[in-house]
């Protein structure tokens, strides 16, 4: 699970080690999914898909409720 998926990078090394034990499947969940892929991962559940500019920041707040906000910047 990552906040917001950029380049892949983060969820890339994350199942690094899982790799070594080679699992059936590996499934990832993302709150944003920017689509500026750089490495070879997809997203198997997104909660928002957002085309943004590589100079665009997200900004995810969860606070457990009602609150919860993604902003664009």
């Amino acid at each position: 699970v990552d906040d917001v998926a950029n380049t892949g990078r983060t969820i890339f090394y994350a199942v690094q080690p899982l790799l070594s034990v080679v699992p059936k499947k590996v499934e990832v969940a993302v709150l944003v999914d920017r689509q500026h892929k750089s490495f070879p991962i997809k997203a198997d559940f997104v909660g928002i898909s957002l085309a943004t500019t590589m100079q665009e920041h997200i900004l995810v707040e969860l606070e457990g409720g009602k609150n919860d906000a993604v902003y664009l910047m």
